[in-house]
């Protein structure tokens, strides 16, 4: 895939290779109470570090997580599953009730493309304004 912004050819390669090349890592989803979003997000930051909010909204929380935190995500996730396991021995609701990993799509990558681009943000890390081939 061909990727232009503003006339000039930004990166070429399939979208595996972008997203490699240009993505962060993985994004994580959470689904937790409203009133718990605070306490959930200090959770997520002191187990993943490094990790961006990108989204939440009325308890669904989205962090993107860096390749750097990759290794951390497996004992994250079992944290979690202890915790709602414990919450429902107790007859309690859990505090997160549903949980999602995906990785890095091509939206993100066009954004950040698109960011380094315009200049807005230096720190992306790892891009430079060469063009990229596969």
């Amino acid at each position: 895939q061909n990727k232009f912004y503003l006339g000039k050819l930004r990166a070429l390669g399939d979208s595996l290779f972008l997203k490699n090349r240009y993505g962060v890592g993985f994004n994580i989803a959470l689904m937790c109470d409203e009133k718990a979003t605070d306490s959930v997000d200090a959770m997520v930051r002191a187990r993943l570090p490094g990790v961006e909010a990108m989204q939440s909204t009325a308890g669904y929380l989205v962090y993107s997580v860096p390749r750097r935190a990759l290794h951390m995500i497996p004992s994250f996730f079992e944290l979690i599953e202890n915790a709602s396991e414990k919450s429902i021995r107790n007859n309690e609701l859990p505090t997160v009730y549903e949980w999602g990993i995906s990785n890095a799509d091509l939206e993100e990558v066009f954004l950040r493309l698109a960011v380094k681009s315009t200049g807005l943000n230096a720190k992306l890390g790892g891009m430079d304004d060469q063009t990229e081939q596969m």
